[in-house]
């Protein structure tokens, strides 16, 4: 609930200020050589790929820049293209109609007076939306780019998938009401990715893999130890949680990834 400062938000998060936050906590906060996961749920799995695949692209072309690096990271419920995973065909009701209004009144509403000061008629456009893409569409002036192509073309992630060279699980279930599976095979829209789908990108990365289940819907993925209950040990801290497979595989990917690729923990 806290307003704006500036007329400047994304949806899908803004790679800049997360890596702000990246090197405040390793450089303020962190002892040397901590290890470091990515880990994105939801929309907030867009900015992890658009993150690495930009940096691991520039520790590649400009090794003497520093660029964040992560032991590990999962994507949980992708929702893959987000030029076109909103609308309602892939969002279903009641989801959609519930999310629609929040969103206009957290990010409009709530700092119209700012916003309006810098692009009226995109606020009049974002909150004249009938979905969630178009209101997307309408609010990309708010993300830093001139208007909706300029957006996607720099923080879609399916753009970069497959310069990610850090170690990453992506999941999603079949039956997701919010992130429908559609996304996860239909073809991509770059001329570069040759009519491919993202599950195809993500096979091409280099240390990238996809696990799709049956059940989970979005972002749950609870689950039921053979004595009925829906809690169990968190295995690092070793206190309850609930019983999700989604995080349980989460740390037991984490943890693997340690045993394999610790060096990048020095990184």
């Amino acid at each position: 609930d806290q307003p704006l400062n500036s007329p400047r938000w994304n949806l899908f998060g803004d790679v800049e200020d997360i890596e702000q936050v990246y090197w405040y906590l390793k450089n303020e906060h962190l002892p040397p050589n901590t290890a470091m996961f990515f880990h994105g749920i939801s929309s907030g799995t867009a900015l992890t790929v658009t993150s690495l695949s930009k940096w691991d692209r520039r520790n590649m072309e400009h090794p003497d820049h520093p660029s964040p690096s992560f032991v590990a990271s999962v994507s949980i419920a992708p929702g893959c293209d987000i030029s076109r995973t909103l609308g309602r065909d892939r969002i279903l009701w009641p989801y959609h109609d519930i999310l629609l209004p929040m969103v206009k009144l957290t990010f409009i509403r709530n700092n119209e007076e700012l916003l309006r000061a810098h692009d009226s008629d995109a606020v009049d456009a974002a909150l004249a939306s009938t979905t969630l893409q178009d209101f997307v569409h309408e609010a990309a002036p708010f993300s830093g780019f001139g208007n909706r192509t300029a957006y996607y073309n720099e923080i879609n992630p399916v753009q970069g998938m497959t310069d990610i060279t850090t170690p990453k699980l992506i999941l999603n279930a079949v039956d997701d009401p919010c992130c429908s599976i559609a996304s996860l095979y239909e073809t991509s829209p770059y001329e570069n990715h040759d009519s491919k789908t993202f599950a195809q990108l993500v096979s091409e990365a280099q240390r990238s893999i996809l696990a799709v289940t049956k059940t989970g819907s979005h972002c749950p993925f609870f689950d039921v130890s053979s004595d009925g209950s829906i809690f169990t040990r968190d295995a690092v801290t070793g206190g309850w949680m609930l019983n999700s497979w989604a995080d349980r595989m989460s740390i037991e990917f984490y943890m693997a990834a340690l045993k394999v690729y610790d060096e990048r923990r020095f990184l």
